[in-house]
């Protein structure tokens, strides 16, 4: 896959974890589809219904769906594998279909199964803290209706013990109160070993009573919005586009104010200030951020957007 510009690019890069995407499963059946494409990541990432979830994983649950064929995973070539990651699927599939019956995938075989990214960090923070990012952005709309911010907590105590990695970020302005929320994202700090740290910008769709009035009218007509279950897969019109435009409200309303003071003045060949003073100045801003300055070289850049498979 396209190596990503990190700290640790150049180690993960040698342990054999990154392929061309160009060359990446051109051999077997379906090479003649071409590449990965971005349908089938999006399918695979939706893998909510797989025999084999993670930690949500059993084995009679596993033997069951794969008897059944309830089966939303994919078969991929691995990537630190000298040879598997050149083929777009197993050369003899009924052995890793047994494999999968039997609960039997891991890391170490010629081919990964993959299935929704949910089933183990729903947020998609894990894997950016460990390329060290020092900017992440998180979108987190998993139905979460009581705004317990399952999610958010599982992926911050992960990532203090697989990586000792703290990270600390206060999420009150995101509680409800008479159903509404004081601001739709708040900043919190990543700290890695040293003095190095990161930061983390956690937006949730919510509702704080400034939106307009087609928002307002579908919140008031449907409590559970904008937390409704991601098991209604077939959105009507108002449905779908009252989420359309709450995502576009929001994401106009988080960055406009970065966007004002880190965007280019007219007449001006540079930006008013640095990113990371926009953000220090936005502490208290209107946006709810509370975010410490980023360092005065942002290495790398990581963008999550996840959705609970409920």
């Amino acid at each position: 896959m396209p190596v990503a510009h990190t700290l640790h690019t150049a180690s993960e890069s040698s342990r054999g974890l990154y392929r061309p995407t160009s060359a990446y499963g051109l051999r077997g059946a379906d090479a003649s589809e071409g590449v990965v494409k971005l349908g089938m990541a999006m399918a695979v990432s939706g893998a909510a219904a797989s025999p084999n979830m993670g930690y949500h994983s059993s084995p009679v649950l596993s033997f069951l769906m794969t008897m059944f064929n309830i089966r939303l995973g994919r078969w991929c070539g691995n990537p630190a594998s000298p040879e598997g990651w050149k083929y777009s699927s197993p050369p003899v599939g009924l052995y890793y279909l047994v494999r999968e019956l039997l609960g039997f995938t891991d890391m170490d075989s010629n081919f990964l199964y993959l299935s929704d990214g949910g089933h183990f960090d729903n947020l998609g923070i894990y894997e950016l803290v460990r390329r060290r990012c020092r900017l992440v952005v998180c979108v987190d709309t998993s139905a979460d209706k009581l705004h317990e911010f399952g999610d958010l907590g599982r992926a911050v105590r992960k990532c203090q013990t697989d990586f000792n990695v703290a990270i600390e970020i206060d999420v009150r302005r995101l509680q409800q109160l008479d159903a509404r929320t004081e601001a739709y994202c708040v900043a919190g700090t990543i700290h890695y070993d040293g003095q190095c740290k990161g930061t983390l910008l956690y937006i949730k769709p919510s509702l704080t009573g400034r939106e307009e009035v087609g928002i307002y009218n579908y919140a008031r007509t449907h409590p559970d919005f904008p937390h409704q279950s991601t098991v209604d897969q077939w959105f009507d019109e108002a449905q779908f586009e009252s989420y359309r435009a709450l995502g576009r409200h929001i994401g106009g309303t988080v960055f406009s104010a970065v966007e004002d003071l880190y965007m280019p003045a007219p007449g001006r060949g540079r930006a008013a200030v640095h990113p990371g003073t926009a953000y220090a100045m936005l502490r208290h801003g209107r946006n709810g951020l509370r975010a410490a300055p980023l360092p005065k070289r942002t290495r790398s850049t990581g963008v999550a957007v996840a959705r609970e498979p409920h």
